[in-house]
C-alpha cells in the first residue's frame, strides 16, 4: 500500500474549521503534517490543543515568521519525504475532503495502464465552492497538461528531485500554477478524477451576478490583490502559453488588461481604493521581477 502524508498550510486558521478539515482527512491517509505560517500566538496555542486531539496523526511545524506558502509547503513536504511518502497531499486549512476522495483518486491512478502510471505526477479532484462543482462528477476521468490547485492536489514524491519544490519566491497566489508548469516541462501528466470532490472556500465569499452570471465574490484583503497581480503578471511573462492556457476561460483582453479579480473588487468589495493601489503596485513589481514578501 502505498504511503500518503497530507501537508497542509495554515495561518490564523478558524479552529473549528481546521478541525473539520483534520477528521475529514483522518482516515483517507496515513497521516497529517500542519506547517503554520506563523498565526497570532493564541491561535498558535489553539492549533496546538487540537493537535492534541489527533495524536500519532497530526505533526505540527511552526514558522518563526510568515514566510509564505512555498517555503511552507516545501518544510512539510520534506519531513513527508522523510517519513518515506510515495504521495505528498498539499492542502490548505479550509479545504475539507468528501468521505473516500483520496482512495478514489488513488483507485482511478492504480486503473491506468503501467506506461501512463508512470508519465502521471500528479492527481487532481474535483472542487466544489460556494456555486458549484467544477466539473460535472459523472465527467470522464482525463490525463492531460493541465495542472490543478494546491487544495486537494496529490504529488508523487518520485517527480520532486526532478521537478523541484515550490516557488518560495511568489509567497502566495499562483504558486500551483509554476509549480504544475515545471511538472508539464519535465513531460509528467495530470490525472483528473472528477467523481472525487473536495470543498473548497475562496477566501470569505458571497455571490454577486455580472451580466446575469453568477460569481463568487472572495472578499480577499488588500494585501492578496498586490501578489496575484504581481504573481500573474510574472508568470504571463515568462510562460505566457502554458499561463493562458491555465486561465483559459479568460481571453486576452480579460485575463491580462482588465483582470476578472479587480473587476470583483471594483465593483462589489470594500476597500476598492486600496485594493487597486495594491494591484498596481503588484503588476509594477511583477513586470520587473520583483518577487518575495511585500515588505
Amino acid at each position: 500500500m502505498e504511503k500518503i502524508i497530507a501537508v497542509s498550510t495554515s495561518f490564523n486558521p478558524d479552529i473549528q474549521l481546521l478541525e473539520k478539515v483534520i477528521i475529514s482527512l483522518r482516515e483517507q491517509v496515513s497521516e497529517m503534517i500542519i506547517v503554520d505560517d506563523c498565526s497570532r500566538e493564541e491561535i498558535r496555542q489553539n492549533i496546538k490543543s487540537l493537535a492534541e486531539k489527533f495524536p500519532n496523526f497530526v505533526t505540527l511545524i511552526f514558522n518563526s515568521e510568515n514566510s509564505g506558502i512555498g517555503i511552507s509547503l516545501n518544510k512539510g513536504a520534506r519531513l513527508a519525504i522523510e517519513k518515506g511518502a510515495d504521495w505528498i497531499l498539499t492542502t490548505d486549512d479550509d479545504t475539507i475532503f468528501e468521505k473516500d476522495t483520496i482512495k478514489t483518486m488513488i483507485d482511478a491512478y492504480n486503473a491506468q495502464n503501467e506506461k501512463d502510471k508512470e508519465k502521471i505526477g500528479l492527481i487532481t479532484p474535483n472542487i466544489k465552492d460556494i456555486r458549484s462543482l467544477i466539473w460535472p462528477i459523472d465527467s470522464p476521468i482525463t490525463i492531460n497538461e493541465n495542472g490543478g490547485i494546491t487544495g486537494g492536489q496529490m504529488v508523487k514524491t518520485k517527480i520532486i528531485p526532478i521537478v523541484g519544490f515550490w516557488n518560495e519566491g511568489l509567497f502566495i497566489e499562483d504558486v500551483d500554477a509554476e509549480f504544475c508548469f515545471r511538472v508539464d516541462d519535465a513531460e509528467f501528466k495530470t490525472l483528473n478524477v472528477p467523481n472525487a470532490v473536495i470543498n473548497v472556500r475562496w477566501g470569505n465569499p458571497k455571490l454577486g451576478k455580472l451580466f446575469k452570471r453568477i460569481i463568487i465574490i472572495p472578499n480577499y484583503p488588500p494585501y492578496r490583490y498586490y501578489y496575484t497581480s504581481r504573481n500573474h503578471f510574472y508568470l504571463y511573462i515568462r510562460n505566457f502559453k502554458k499561463y493562458v492556457n491555465w486561465k483559459r476561460k479568460n481571453s486576452f483582453i480579460y485575463g491580462i488588461i482588465i483582470p476578472r479579480y479587480l473587476i470583483k473588487a471594483l465593483l462589489y468589495e470594500d476597500q476598492k481604493c486600496k485594493k487597486i493601489w495594491m494591484a498596481t503596485r503588484g503588476t509594477f513589481d511583477g513586470l520587473r521581477g520583483k518577487m518575495g514578501k511585500l515588505k
